[in-house]
């Protein structure tokens, strides 16, 4: 970090970082080839992989915003129609305008101030509801005024369209025509009508955008889960100590990780245990620090040499599910004193030793590593530490790595490290009854050995590894994006529902004509469905429409952040198509119902107010 000196750019700093780097990658290329460096200021660190999502998930906000305020219009136009007429005998009377607008100025502003105060109310009911779907919120979320001046420039809004709107349409409207279409029976007219529809329509698209968005996320999160890991971590409880608060080296960490498993091994709840622990290059990694085999020299890039490798109990591969393709597991005779030996993934024998069997033959990580034999062949595994991340990030295939007896080690050679603070030695177990039972199992057997040490998570190893970095955030947006669809839809059927009801209401006499000379239900109701149906596809239509607009910007945001793999199944029928669906069902059968309020038209009421 730096602070700019008075009169300089950002560009000139940039410049010169780039040129800084260059010269140091220049005088160490070994280490450096292939990176660089740059500038960007402070406020923007850490704030790339998250600000596509938050856009998403202000995009839902204003969607749904949007149908509101759709909403909200319609209903407007339809209480402003229905007092046209007592306006217009008013004014026929002699009222003023004063006198006509201090009324619905004054309905206005109740109507607005009710709505503002509930809107508060529920967002301070919501917000900590909110803080409890999204995973991370440090601290007990706050309403700003931003948030307050949204409530009451909403309340205000609806009182000047409640209170201005029928004022709007008395002034340029003509009394006697108003007066005549009334007495004659006519309600709105073909323009009022139609306005209202594409309103609609737009709430009906609006919702088609909102229920993809959330199927492509949930489709997300379903594929995330079932990706290939090379793990059974769906049957294996982890165990993970707060190693840094309690203080405790790895040999430390060892003992007590071996005494732990041992205990859980003898109980009726557990079927299999292991403990591993992670370690690592160090970043950027150095040429004399890599694996060093005795096979054909081969030209490594920066990143192919052994990037991890694993200290592991002999019962790590058939407690966690690995298999092994060729050679042998680890047993307890390979301890200190013993030859040296190893395990390595398919794609670390690809890698070293291109077309030689790699059974017996030699490895050390680094120049001044000790000599390893190869002892076996496991198939590639994604990093159990950083399952999610390292399949967000698409590192496919898997990195190279090699498996370690810990009885054979315990400090990392020159060039590596382990990450002590959020690794360090884990335990794993696998449960032969419930996963609650080996978890209560595992939390009593640690209070016992170990009454002080803190525990960083207790739980399945699938959902501490693949859900708690990627799968989670997918998790949380699709409960978000739901959550606003639900209130859309409502919102949307609210709407049709009164589009259909004002034309039940304005049909009436009609209706009860059409009883009276016979017609039957199923007619009677296709007569008011009818006007509905091309609300309806036309919003379908326009929110297809706006899907197809939208499908890069979707791909990005879900795919490019999360999981690249699946991007090729974006927006396909098997998404669009239960789409449809769904909408079409939910506001085909609220369009339906409220139709069928048309057959309780009574008709000798209907021709007598004829």
């Amino acid at each position: 970090m730096g602070r700019l000196k008075a009169g300089a750019s950002a560009e000139d700093a940039a410049a010169e970082v780039e040129h800084l780097a260059s010269v140091q990658v220049e005088s160490d290329s070994a280490r450096y080839a292939g990176l660089g460096a740059t500038t960007r200021p402070l406020g923007q660190m850490g704030r790339g992989v998250n600000t596509a999502g938050l856009w998403m998930l202000a995009g839902v906000v204003l969607a749904v915003l949007l149908v509101a305020l759709n909403n909200l219009t319609v209903l407007t136009l339809v209480r402003a129609q229905s007092r046209t007429a007592a306006l217009a005998v008013r004014a026929a009377l002699g009222a003023s305008r004063w006198e006509l607008g201090r009324g619905l100025a004054a309905e206005g502003a109740l109507v607005g101030l009710a709505g503002a105060l509930l809107g508060l109310g529920l967002a301070v009911w919501g917000k900590d509801a909110a803080a409890a779907i999204v995973a991370g919120v440090a601290r007990r979320p706050v309403l700003g005024p931003g948030s307050v001046g949204l409530a009451v420039g909403l309340g205000a809004l609806v009182a000047m369209m409640i209170g201005i709107e029928p004022m709007r349409r008395m002034a340029c409207l003509n009394l006697r025509e108003v007066l005549q279409r009334r007495s004659g029976g006519a309600g709105s007219t073909p323009g009022e009508r139609r306005t209202r529809r594409a309103l609609v329509s737009i709430q009906v698209g609006v919702c088609v955008v909102l229920l993809a968005v959330a199927t492509v996320l949930a489709a997300a999160y379903e594929e995330f889960g079932a990706l290939e890991v090379g793990v059974d971590s769906e049957g294996v409880v982890e165990i993970h100590p707060d190693w840094e608060v309690a203080g405790l080296d790895a040999a430390a960490q060892w003992a007590l990780a071996e005494r732990v498993a041992d205990r859980l091994e003898r109980s009726p709840e557990v079927q299999g245990t292991t403990a591993w622990r992670q370690l690592g290059e160090d970043y950027p990694p150095r040429p004399e620090f890599d694996a060093v085999t005795d096979g054909p020299s081969v030209e490594f890039g920066t990143y192919d040499g052994l990037y991890r490798y694993y200290e592991v109990l002999p019962s790590f591969f058939v407690t966690l599910g690995i298999d092994l393709v060729r050679g042998r597991p680890f047993t307890a005779s390979d301890g200190r004193g013993t030859e040296q030996v190893a395990i390595v993934t398919e794609r670390a024998a690809r890698l070293w030793w291109p077309g030689i069997d790699p059974i017996g033959r030699q490895i050390k990580l680094g120049q001044g590593g000790s000599w390893m034999t190869v002892v076996g062949v496991s198939r590639d595994i994604q990093q159990l530490d950083e399952l999610g991340r390292s399949l967000a990030m698409r590192r496919a295939p898997s990195m190279p790595l090699a498996f370690l007896p810990a009885g054979q080690f315990r400090s990392p050679p020159v060039g590596w490290r382990s990450f002590e603070c959020c690794s360090g030695v884990r335990i794993g177990a696998r449960p032969a009854g419930t996963l609650g039972a080996s978890v209560r199992v595992a939390r009593q057997v640690l209070a016992q050995e170990a009454p002080d040490l803190p525990l960083l998570a207790v739980g399945s190893l699938h959902d501490r590894q693949m859900q708690g970095y990627v799968g989670q955030s997918i998790a949380t947006n699709a409960r978000l994006v739901a959550l606003g669809l639900v209130i859309a839809m409502l919102l949307a059927v609210i709407g049709i529902v009164g589009v259909v009801s004002e034309a039940v209401s304005r049909r009436t006499r009609e209706i009860g004509v059409r009883v009276a000379l016979g017609a039957g239900s199923i007619g009677v109701v296709w007569t008011i469905v009818r006007e509905s149906v091309s609300t309806i596809v036309a919003g379908l239509t326009g929110g297809l429409l706006a899907l197809l607009v939208l499908r890069t910007w979707m791909t990005k945001v879900v795919f490019d952040l999360y999981v690249q793999r699946l991007a090729p199944g974006v927006l396909s029928f098997q998404i669009l198509g239960p789409t449809v669906i769904v909408v079409l069902t939910a506001i085909g059968v609220a369009v339906t119902l409220t139709a069928r309020c048309a057959l309780r038209v009574n008709p000798a009421d209907a021709l007598r107010a004829e």
